[in-house]
């Protein structure tokens, strides 16, 4: 039997190699398929565990004023179309500070000064610094991105680096940083007075799975070399003056002395119930706001402040 030609060894090796990457292909694709699959489950568990829980099983300390769609509509001809001027977020933390909340967490950005009323910047950032303990959001971008090179132009650039000099001071005290915390090159900051003001920040970022459902959230990122909480951590620990409740043992993340468990440096969150459920207690934005209105009047509120107390 003769030995086989170069051609023939060739068009072979082409058609093994062609096997293996479509072996490859089919291997990847069946990989995302049970990624897909295990994800569906997990929403289905997630649906169970809902659908079990006690109504009391929701932290009663949580209440959220929602601006919601009425409440845009309601007030249209007085504040005008979204985004609100920065007096209607004052309004709202002024009415805040007579029921005395332990602590309020705005999950709204405010980067930009409001050009059409300057004057309702300083009435947004007087509120806060005469009211509650307040959290700003921040928003990380360019994840993986050399931060170092950015952070130093940014500083060019956000008020000549102010905002993000009083950034720096709501860094946790981590070090040195845990591997899985995602790193960030840019971040959006609010105003300068704001993050003056503040009593701590927290990033509002949405990491979502490929299918686009976010099941599972980060509660670091990592910026110019420092670490910073998600909201909802920055939250639990009341600002910057609670870091000293978390830390980092054997690259386990630890609050009150308790590991929290994590999924690849992600939390599952425990859901509580889907919104339209009401598992925590919402108040619409305008009924505070006509409280406010009603207060400055000289009337007695519909709304009873006392229901922020220590909330």
């Amino acid at each position: 039997m003769s030995p086989p030609s170069r051609r023939a060894e060739r068009l072979a090796v082409g058609l093994a190699a062609g096997a293996l990457a479509a072996g490859l292909v089919g291997l990847a694709a069946l990989t995302d398929a049970f990624r897909a699959v295990e994800a569906r489950t997990g929403d289905l568990r997630f649906r169970v565990e809902r659908a079990i829980a006690p109504p009391g099983v929701a932290d009663s300390s949580i209440v959220i004023v929602d601006i919601d769609n009425r409440s845009l509509r309601l007030y249209q001809d007085e504040l005008g179309r979204w985004p609100w001027p920065r007096s209607a977020q004052g309004a709202l933390l002024d009415f805040l500070a007579i029921g005395e909340p332990g602590l309020v967490a705005f999950d709204v950005l405010f980067v930009e000064p409001d050009l059409a009323r300057p004057e309702a910047d300083s009435a947004f950032a007087l509120a806060q610094f005469v009211g509650p303990p307040t959290l700003q959001a921040v928003v990380f971008d360019e994840r993986g991105a050399d931060s170092a090179a950015a952070s130093a132009f940014e500083r060019t650039m956000l008020d000549r680096g102010r905002r993000l000099t009083a950034l720096e001071r709501f860094a946790l005290p981590i070090d040195p940083p845990v591997p899985w915390a995602p790193s960030y090159a840019t971040v959006d900051v609010p105003l300068e007075p704001l993050l003056s003001g503040a009593a701590g920040v927290g990033a509002i970022n949405r990491v979502p799975d490929p299918d686009g459902v976010e099941r599972r959230e980060p509660l670091l990122a990592r910026f110019g070399g420092r670490t910073y909480p998600v909201l909802a951590l920055a939250a639990a620990l009341g600002g910057a003056p609670g870091y000293s409740r978390l830390a980092i043992r054997d690259g386990d993340l630890e609050l009150d002395g308790r590991a929290i468990a994590l999924d690849d440096g992600l939390l599952r969150p425990h859901w509580r119930g889907s919104y339209a459920l009401r598992p925590y207690r919402v108040v619409p934005a305008h009924d505070v706001l006509n409280a406010y209105g009603q207060i400055a009047m000289g009337a007695e509120p519909d709304l009873d402040p006392a229901m922020f107390r220590d909330r």
